[in-house]
């Protein structure tokens, strides 16, 4: 067979050309599905590439947790100021939780707020923990703006003693000293006595080392409350914050924390909120909240004083209450636990209804899928010897299995012999032949498998630990949305990053070989 530039086509080139044809839509075939792998693993990409970007988005309200761009001070003390605070959740901006809000508490005295539940009470809290940033205002600690404040180093001179203590499945002396990872034996004694703790401590069987059970289940409400007590006093806190640390103690129980609390009181800028008025009585000074703003303020004698005011209503009913309660101790308990309830219901809202503007917002952010294979590759960078191998080992595979069609056209060239032991020699050498490339293939195959999976396992886990690092840094409202709910997280730490070994891994190496054979085959059939 010949063609008008006189060269001549034997069967034989017929016979390559068709055979690398065949076996490369052969392998085309075979990978389609390993190019919808890549399309899911780009979209799984998009999405933590977009959790390890948001620290630099700047429409993501995030504060500087980590970043050393404040100034770090050591002895942070002085008087709190909320000076004219506005809030409202990230997520439902148009529901507003603070209002023109404004007091001042004094360095080294006891200051309450009071009022019902949801009148921003708790919020407070979580401003000045730094947990949320007010809309507008400014929190000022001894004249600086809140923000001037190193977050860790403010954050470890501040104790907090929330309603539910929250206690780890370990000894009470680990639980302690999770306020202050280097604090001596004598510093967590210390604080058990100044909680009132230690006394019942050293009456267990193991006295320190008691075992508390899974979130202190082996313990009373007052018992956990004293030692979630004594482990924000262990660290010495300039600031003590109580948020409603009595209110779901039954009056026995009441009693004594509330001793422990007046001495953790001394000489400590503290910040009460109450749900026992009874508590706060001896307060230097209470704001009395509604609706996000101060409505009231004095000591416990000035506001009694005032005729229909709403702290001298407030009081009369609880003292109604607690008529009540002395008349029927149990069903006492039961009620405030049913208060304390409601009271965390209906601040819950505020954090759950909110997340709305944010989940749409988050979906009409563009996702950052342009480039992904490249900044996959860069974040791949250190394995780059590992992917190199892998790639050599593909174009050898490639031009190795085109080589199949020269040996099968050998092979067949062999019956045009008339001799027997003639044909015989050439299939037995061109079966040779078969059998060495097959083993070649084999190897070459093998340590292309073994590069590319180290290279997208060692990718997964430099994503995960990306990632991971990057939800260390969020602020608390990224987790108040549905999206970043606990189990999101781990599908998007587990299942995502996994998703994204394939634009790196095996079946890379897989697509490379098919394209290598097809580049080769077709080099081939030209040249032939």
């Amino acid at each position: 067979m010949s063609y008008k530039y006189d060269h001549t086509l034997n069967i034989s080139d017929i016979l390559v050309v068709v055979s690398i044809f065949a076996q490369s839509l052969k392998v085309f075939s075979f990978i389609g599905p390993y190019f919808q792998s890549l399309s899911e693993a780009r979209g799984a990409a998009a999405s933590v590439f977009r959790l390890i970007d948001e620290e630099n988005d700047a429409s993501v309200n995030e504060i500087d947790i980590w970043k050393e761009n404040t100034e770090v001070i050591y002895n942070i003390n002085g008087d709190i100021e909320f000076d004219n605070i506005n809030f409202s959740y990230p997520s439902r901006k148009d529901v507003p939780v603070l209002r023109n809000l404004s007091f001042i508490a004094r360095a080294g005295q006891t200051t309450a707020l009071v009022g019902s539940s949801g009148c921003g009470k708790s919020t407070c809290i979580s401003l000045f923990l730094r947990y949320y940033e007010p809309s507008s205002g400014r929190i000022i600690i001894n004249g600086r703006p809140i923000t001037d404040y190193n977050v860790q180093q403010l954050r470890q001179n501040i104790g907090v003693v929330s309603q539910e203590p929250i206690l780890f499945g370990m000894s009470i002396y680990e639980n302690i000293r999770f306020g202050k990872v280097n604090a001596t034996q004598a510093e967590i004694t210390q604080a058990a006595q100044e909680a009132n703790a230690h006394n019942f401590i050293m009456e267990l069987p193991n006295k320190y080392e008691t075992l508390v059970g899974e979130s202190g289940v082996q313990l009373s409400c007052g018992e956990k409350q004293r030692i979630a007590l004594a482990r924000a006093l262990v660290r010495q806190p300039t600031f003590l914050l109580l948020d409603e640390a009595t209110s779901a103690l039954d009056n026995v129980s009441e009693k004594i924390v509330q001793e422990a609390l007046d001495r953790a009181y001394k000489d400590r800028t503290t910040i009460v909120i109450a749900h026992r008025l009874t508590t706060i009585q001896n307060a230097h000074h209470i704001y009395v909240l509604d609706n996000g703003s101060v409505i009231e303020q004095g000591t416990h004698e000035t506001l009694m004083a005032k005729e229909g005011s709403k702290y001298q209503s407030m009081v009369k009913r609880q003292q109604m209450e607690r008529i009540n309660d002395d008349q029927d101790d149990m069903m006492s308990t039961q009620k405030a636990t049913e208060e304390d309830e409601k009271s965390i219901f209906e601040r819950s809202p505020l954090l759950s209804d909110s997340q709305t503007d944010d989940v749409n917002k988050q979906t009409t952010r563009p996702l950052r899928q342009r480039f992904v294979f490249l900044r996959l590759l860069s974040m791949n960078s250190p394995e780059w010897i590992t992917i190199l191998i892998g790639c050599i080992m593909c174009v050898l595979n490639g031009v190795a299995q085109t080589l199949f069609a020269f040996l099968l056209t050998k092979m067949v060239e062999a019956f045009k012999y008339c001799s027997t032991s003639e044909r015989r020699r050439h299939v037995l050498i061109s079966s040779l032949f078969f059998l060495l490339l097959g083993a070649l293939v084999w190897v070459l195959r093998f340590f292309q498998y073994i590069a590319f999976a180290i290279a997208g396992s060692k990718l997964t886990q430099c994503i995960r630990s990306k990632a991971f690092a990057c939800l260390l840094r969020q602020e608390v409202a990224f987790f108040d949305q549905p999206e970043n709910s606990s189990g999101a997280i781990c599908t998007r730490l587990s299942s995502d990053a996994s998703a994204v070994q394939d634009m790196a891994g095996t079946r890379l190496g897989v697509i490379c070989e098919a394209l290598a054979l097809s580049f080769f085959g077709i080099l081939f059939g030209c040249l032939i």
